[in-house]
C-alpha cells in the first residue's frame, strides 16, 4: 500500500493556512455584526488534537451565538473551490455532515517573505 500522507512541512503549512482562514473568517463575521465563536476545537490554531478531532468528520469551524448560522471555513493559496472530498464514498462527499443552512467561506492567502500567510489583497 502506498504512503499517502503528507510530509511534515506540507501538512503544517495546510494547518497553519486553514487556521489563517478560520481567522480570517471571525474577523469578517465580526465586522459585519455576527458573534462567532470557534465550533471545532483546534481551527483556529496549530494543536493537533487526536483525541478530540475524528478524521473524515466535518463539523463546520465557526458558530455564530447570535444566528445559529454554521460556517465552514478554507484557508487556500490558489483560488479554487475545493474540499476533501471522496466521489466514490458517499460519507466523504464534499458536504457530509453538512446542514443545508451553513456557509462555506474560502479566503486565499499569499505567502510573504517573512514566511507568513496573509490574506490576498492586503
Amino acid at each position: 500500500m502506498a504512503n499517502s500522507f503528507k510530509s511534515d512541512d506540507s501538512f503544517l503549512r495546510k494547518l497553519a493556512v486553514g487556521a489563517a482562514g478560520t481567522n480570517a473568517t471571525m474577523v469578517l463575521l465580526k465586522a459585519i455584526g455576527f458573534n462567532p465563536i470557534e465550533l471545532e476545537r483546534g481551527s483556529t490554531g496549530f494543536k493537533i488534537w487526536k483525541k478530540i478531532k475524528i478524521k473524515r468528520v466535518r463539523v463546520p469551524d465557526i458558530l455564530c451565538l447570535n444566528t445559529g448560522l454554521r460556517f465552514e471555513s478554507r484557508g487556500k493559496t490558489k483560488l479554487e473551490v475545493s474540499m476533501s472530498h471522496s466521489l466514490k464514498d458517499p460519507k466523504r462527499a464534499w458536504d457530509a455532515g453538512m446542514r443545508d443552512d451553513d456557509f462555506v467561506s474560502i479566503v486565499v492567502f499569499e505567502q510573504d517573505s517573512a514566511q507568513l500567510f496573509k490574506p490576498t489583497g492586503d
